[in-house]
């Protein structure tokens, strides 16, 4: 049985935080469906730039230069509030996504960092920080570890739903 999985993916806007990569300790607990999920934040810069975890470019509100990285834990208790019919894979009848159980991880860990958002917006003053939807983000990592190692790993893409 697997001790956690992770769902890690980038956003394009920089959150002032401790790294919570490197230390479990620094992850905001937010709670989905009475669920807590531990959120914590890497910051990733381009270029000649090197900025620290708790700093940032103002003017950089797009994240052109500097935006984090996410990552969501999940106990395995989370496990739990999967009903027994969603499928392992995801398919698609009629051009319609069927929710498949590690799309259901990814919508957690979005609708988690969103909650986190609204906070982080307001406390800081980040007019430009808004919540995103899976299809904004696009790629995702899923992890699941076992006694602390990787023991699997994979990669989901999720384009946005354009209605015409």
């Amino acid at each position: 049985m697997r001790d956690r999985r992770e769902i890690r993916f980038e956003i394009p806007f920089h959150i002032r935080s401790p790294d919570g990569f490197q230390n479990l300790d620094n992850l905001f607990q937010v709670r989905v469906s009475n669920f807590p999920i531990g959120i914590g934040f890497k910051t990733l810069s381009d270029g000649q730039v090197r900025v620290g975890g708790m700093a940032t470019i103002r003017k950089d509100k797009f994240g052109t230069v500097v935006r984090s990285q996410v990552r969501a834990v999940f106990q395995p208790e989370f496990e739990k509030l999967i009903p027994d019919d969603v499928p392992d894979e995801g398919f698609y009848p009629a051009g319609k996504w069927v929710s498949d159980r590690d799309g259901l991880y990814i919508k957690a860990a979005v609708a988690a960092l969103n909650k986190l958002l609204v906070i982080y917006r307001e406390e800081t003053g980040s007019f430009w920080i808004h919540p995103l939807e899976m299809g904004d983000i696009g790629e995702f990592e899923i992890q699941d570890y076992e006694e602390g190692d990787v023991v699997q790993s994979e990669q989901r893409a999720v384009t946005r739903v354009v209605f015409r």
